[in-house]
């Protein structure tokens, strides 16, 4: 089939899909590989999963904000509701730099009087961080990481959702807890699967090696565990479903036990994607967040970089079988 035609097809689907998603109820969900050419000729691999339209996921005001913050540059704020994520609007970074705490909490004031909220609405600026989120650089690193995922058994969904939010632009930068590396692992969860880390060797910076590491973590612990605390809670368990994909990064992010506390929370009357939505809102002692929002980001990532990706010509679309 003609290249874009393909290309035609796969942006139609998109618009498609928007047009006429059905209510929030879990779908099928069949993801697949697309292999796209850059105009270097460089070859690109991206995991498209179209259940996250089907499921209205880009819908979520969650989603919504996280794309904005994703897109947006360091020298604004984005104003939004704390509870919602609801987007109100953009404040220059000068305005928001020169005020003192109670210059903020006035601005917040005159923020819910203006939009018509209760003065008790929790008001957030979030600083834009494009310069973080520039997917440049991973672009050949995505092929790599999912096939190693692919050839160890492991859904290569999970090694492009961690890339897109931990390393989408950087180089192997520390995060504040001690994560390292493209795929952020932990020194004792690199040891754990045979990386050497230590104060002249850290294996975390080969990125093959990482991503090894990283789809053991995966097949050891988040899938597994994912299963067995919503078991243990009542819930009906699709491992192939995206919600269930979800947690299982939740559980990348947070580690077993803090995601075991925060399921445990949810009430289990609900299903599918009801799940994950009250889990973005569920706060216990370790889970608060940076861990309600791992899910959202990740989404938001996958959107902004298929939209990325659908500036070049598709050359082949290869089914996956999960």
């Amino acid at each position: 089939m003609n290249k874009n035609i393909l290309k035609l097809f796969a942006i139609a689907s998109i618009l498609s899909i928007s047009a006429h998603s059905p209510p929030d109820t879990e779908t099928p969900c069949f993801p697949y590989e697309l292999t796209l050419n850059a105009p270097d000729s460089l070859e690109f691999s991206f995991i498209r999963v179209p259940c996250i339209y089907e499921e209205n996921w880009h819908r979520t005001n969650e989603v919504k904000f996280w794309r904005e913050v994703i897109t947006t540059q360091q020298d604004s704020f984005i104003a939004n509701v704390h509870s919602t994520r609801e987007i109100l609007e953009k404040i220059p970074r000068t305005i928001i730099d020169s005020l003192d705490r109670d210059g903020l909490n006035a601005l917040r004031k005159s923020i819910n009087m203006k939009y018509g909220l209760d003065t008790s609405t929790r008001i957030l600026f979030t600083s834009g961080k494009s310069w973080f989120y520039n997917y440049t650089s991973l672009k050949s690193d995505m092929k790599t990481a999912i096939r190693i995922f692919e050839n160890m058994g492991v859904d290569p969904f999970y090694a492009q959702a961690v890339l897109l939010v931990e390393s989408p632009g950087s180089a192997n930068n520390f995060s504040y807890s001690g994560a390292y590396g493209k795929f952020q692992l932990m020194p004792s969860v690199a040891r754990q699967y045979g990386l050497t880390v230590n104060k002249y060797t850290d294996d975390r910076r080969d990125f093959s090696k990482s991503a090894v590491a990283a789809a053991r973590l995966f097949q050891d612990a988040c899938i597994p565990y994912a299963k067995r605390w919503l078991t243990d809670n009542g819930f009906e368990v699709n491992e192939n479903a995206l919600w269930f994909k979800l947690i299982a990064l939740h559980i990348y992010n947070a580690g077993a036990g803090n995601v075991k506390s925060a399921i445990a929370a949810i009430p289990n009357h609900l299903k599918g994607k009801e799940i994950v939505e009250y889990l973005w809102h569920v706060q216990t002692s370790r889970f608060r967040n940076e861990s309600q929002n791992y899910s959202q980001l990740a989404l938001a990532c996958y959107l902004e970089y298929e939209k990325d990706l659908l500036r070049y010509d598709i050359s082949q679309i290869r089914d996956i079988n999960f």
